[in-house]
């Protein structure tokens, strides 16, 4: 173990030395899309959330040159900043700077920097210049379990992705899990995607995002507590994807056309085609066809969206299985924005069940910084969920009726969430989320999160409190963090994390220690990796983690290249939940051309 250290270490001060490179840093990524989603913490957000990010921050987004529709289905802004744009744009002319935009109603300079990660203020007069080129990455990672003579498993994925910019492009995953054998590869994942003016073709996987999440919705919520994005989502409608979580994207075809303002959407996909290419076996016939219809008003989006389901039976001996209806929804969604008020709503029936669901949302602006967002649901019992990701608080297949209230000023947000399960009211929960992040100068910020969850069916209250301290001082920046929960059993969870970053390169340590004693109190926290890789373990035991996290980028003449290590070490070794420590290591090549 002591060697492991040493040479990790050594590792470590020698990336340090070599980062003194000059050229573009992206270190903002991860408040950039803080700031942009309204999430309190990276731990919030979804796997599908961060790749988004990453694939705008590779083609950026034309701001000028944009209209509505590319607007709404970018998930950049939200409906108010972009009717506030729309409007400044008629009457100004393209903005040209980016504090041009943060002066627009809406924005302001926090939003604005966070945003030029993401778009780019062209000129729509200037014939655009079409950009082609790549980017291809490996990722290796090799686990040992448990350290002491444990048995080595290995993890790849590997990525490719070639286009040109707003015309053309194709991306292909293959990924090998922990547990596989080598060989064929245990999930992969592929599109190909042609954009022409006013329509879009994409073939292959896909992720489907349309209304409020009552019909079709990709993707998965990581917090059950509202935050400032919960009260109303942001419908991207469809996105190629390389994602390889089946639960994050569709395959199948799908097409997209824009005809002043009406848009028209129409896919088919087969749920069973990615399992069958997986896992092999006797293929499982399926078909998924929908369609989703949008007008776009001057100030918000109406639309309808349906699709409808057929799975094959199981064969026997008189037949080799026969089509049948699955299931299928029709659902009707509204996003209104006026004078700064936002509503939002969706309602939704089930074929199968006839069960209707419907959800209600609107953020209202008070005075100054002060706004307030209520949400109201209602998802009976039987209602299928399957494909869909409502705002909802309770786990599982199950319906709940409830609603969500929010107090925000500036960064401060003070949340409650109330639901009752619609098969037994005595079933219901309360949470509540309070965070006030508080900036003490130019090198000191600390953030404060309070939650707390009571349920009638439980005994106790479920209580946490996180505090985290921020220190930046040059190319040198300190993090640590402190959480408590309270609720079978006292929890605690601490990390320090050092971090050096200059010109193209970067390393952070972090050194955690917890003690968690019953499965029930078990701690989330996000874990620093590399782009693509999104890792928010559970801590349970008594113990502590050590990482390091290191990345390089080289310049060429046409080209980059990106090199990423982690390396971390799990060791639950103390009290009853003693358990076998865990030694995994990353590493990540990608080539940009």
């Amino acid at each position: 173990m002591r060697g492991k250290v040493i040479i990790c270490a050594a590792l470590a001060l020698v990336i340090i030395w070599t980062c003194r490179a000059e050229g573009k840093e992206d270190v903002r990524f991860n408040e950039a899309v803080l700031v942009l989603t309204g999430a309190g913490e990276i731990e919030e957000l979804d796997e599908y959330e961060i790749d988004r990010y990453l694939r705008l921050s590779s083609n950026p987004l034309r701001l000028n040159s944009s209209g509505r529709p590319a607007l709404l289905s970018s998930g950049l802004m939200t409906l108010y900043q972009i009717v506030s744009f729309l409007d400044y744009r008629t009457l100004s002319g393209p903005v040209m700077s980016f504090s041009e935009l943060a002066s627009i109603d809406g924005f302001n300079e926090r939003v604005a920097q966070a945003l030029s990660l993401f778009v780019i203020l062209d000129n729509p007069d200037a014939p655009a210049r079409r950009k082609i080129g790549g980017e291809a990455m490996a990722n290796v990672s090799m686990k040992k379990l448990p350290v002491s003579g444990g048995q080595n498993l290995t993890s790849c994925k590997s990525r490719l992705y070639f286009g040109s910019e707003g015309r053309f492009e194709a991306g292909l995953a293959a990924g090998k899990d922990y547990d596989a054998p080598f060989g064929r590869p245990s999930s992969y994942s592929g599109y190909v995607n042609v954009a022409r003016r006013g329509w879009k073709l994409t073939a292959g996987d896909f992720a489907l995002r349309f209304g409020q999440g009552l019909a079709l919705w990709s993707g998965f919520s990581m917090s059950g507590f509202s935050g400032e994005r919960s009260f109303w989502k942001r419908a991207t409608g469809i996105t190629p994807s390389w994602s390889l979580s089946s639960a994050s994207s569709h395959r199948g075809l799908a097409a997209e056309v824009q005809a002043g303002k009406l848009g028209i959407t129409v896919f088919t996909s087969s749920p069973g085609l990615r399992k069958w290419c997986e896992s092999g076996g006797k293929p499982s016939l399926s078909l998924m066809p929908g369609a989703n219809v949008s007008l776009y008003l001057k100030n918000g989006i109406i639309s309808a969206t349906s699709y409808m389901l057929w799975d094959s039976s199981p064969p026997d001996a008189t037949n080799v299985g026969k089509m049948q209806f699955g299931g299928g929804k029709v659902s009707a969604d509204a996003r209104i924005c006026i004078r700064g008020i936002v509503l939002a709503g969706e309602v939704a029936w089930d074929i199968i069940s006839d069960r209707i669901a419907a959800c209600f949302s609107t953020d209202i602006p008070v005075r100054g910084k002060w706004r307030t967002a209520l949400t109201v649901r209602h998802i009976p019992e039987g209602y299928g969920l399957s494909y869909s990701s409502p705002v909802r608080t309770f786990t599982g297949k199950y319906g709940e009726s409830g609603f969500s209230a929010g107090l925000f000023f500036r960064q401060s947000l003070l949340t409650a969430d109330y639901s009752l399960k619609s098969s037994d009211p005595g079933m219901r929960q309360l949470k509540l989320l309070l965070t006030s992040p508080l900036r003490i100068n130019d090198a000191f910020s600390l953030n404060f999160r309070l939650t707390s969850r009571l349920r009638s069916y439980e005994k106790g209250l479920r209580t946490g409190l996180r505090t985290d301290l921020k220190y930046v001082c040059g190319d040198w920046n300190t993090v640590a963090r402190y959480e408590m929960l309270r609720f079978r059993g006292l929890s605690h969870l601490t990390y320090l994390e050092e971090g050096y970053v200059h010109g193209n390169g970067a390393v952070y340590m972090r050194g955690t220690l917890f003690f968690i004693d019953n499965w029930d109190d078990r701690i989330y926290a996000y874990e620093r990796d590399a782009p693509g890789s999104f890792n928010v373990p559970a801590y349970y035991g008594r113990g502590y983690s050590l990482s390091v996290v290191a990345r390089k980028k080289f310049l060429f003449r046409n080209m980059s290249m990106r090199l990423y290590w982690r390396t971390g070490f799990y060791a639950p070794v103390w009290g009853t939940a003693r358990r076998d420590c865990k030694l995994e290591n990353r590493f990540q090549l990608s080539l940009d051309f």
